[in-house]
């Protein structure tokens, strides 16, 4: 998902109502790519299977909170959605993390959460990792949670 210096919020009118599995190669350095990846979500109603690979090498250009992430979401996109795997995670608090605190209370009908932390940027054990993330607020109880090492 190449960088985009406008708000590709406005400019996305087209749902993807026969989506139902989605494969992202994403950063979260920058609030475009941010905005842009909320955008794609919101317009996909029926998603059930979501994966993020997270791109490392740039430097993030704002801090993006759960509260800008919640300001920025409107309905109940992940309604559908079942399965999410976010790969090469950096196990720092940082966008990614809050992604995830924000994808973890936005989903009812969540099954399974798995993290795949990069170990270049996680000194963090797998068990550190899923207690951090455990504290997170669920909107769905049966969520489980997997954290695994390439």
């Amino acid at each position: 998902m190449p960088l985009r210096r406008f708000n590709t919020l406005e400019g996305l009118s087209y749902s993807f109502e026969n989506l139902k599995k989605l494969t992202l190669h994403t950063d979260f350095c920058a609030l475009p790519t941010i905005l842009f990846t909320l955008c794609l979500l919101k317009n996909a109603p029926y998603l059930e299977n979501l994966y993020f690979k997270i791109m490392w090498g740039k430097t993030q250009d704002v801090e993006v909170v759960v509260d800008l992430l919640n300001a920025q979401w409107i309905g109940g996109s992940f309604g559908n959605l079942k399965n999410v795997t976010m790969d090469r995670v950096a196990c720092k608090p940082n966008e990614t993390m809050h992604f995830i605190e924000f994808v973890l209370s936005k989903a009812p009908r969540l099954q399974e959460l798995h993290v795949i932390p990069v170990d270049d940027y996680c000194p963090k054990s797998k068990e550190e990792l899923l207690e951090e993330i455990i504290k997170y607020r669920k909107a769905s109880p049966q969520a489980k949670l997997f954290a695994s090492r390439i």
